[in-house]
């Protein structure tokens, strides 16, 4: 089954922004935009207004660790990579 994606065009812009989910979601309700909040920022009862849209991200990315090649590296710093190593591993 193939996948089907639409492309919207809108241009994002910023008037406002505060650290308190909780202002952030208030301003929503009284009609002032849209935000964009981590979900453990928005609290369990949103206004009757509000609506919470989950963003389901559809690129994931891998994370890499790096280290110089050829060169001596401590204990500590072998100690670490070696533990790295087998962590991901598993």
């Amino acid at each position: 089954m193939a996948n089907l994606f639409l492309k919207f065009r809108f241009e994002l812009y910023s008037v406002f922004e505060g650290e308190k989910g909780k202002t952030l979601v208030n301003m929503v309700a009284l009609g002032m935009g849209v935000t964009l909040l981590m979900e453990q920022s928005i609290g369990e009862n949103l206004d009757s207004k509000v609506v919470k849209v989950p963003i389901v991200p559809q690129v994931t990315q891998n994370l890499t660790f790096v280290r110089r090649k050829n060169v001596e590296h401590t204990p500590r710093q072998e100690k670490l990579w070696q533990a790295l190593k087998e962590s991901f591993e598993k």
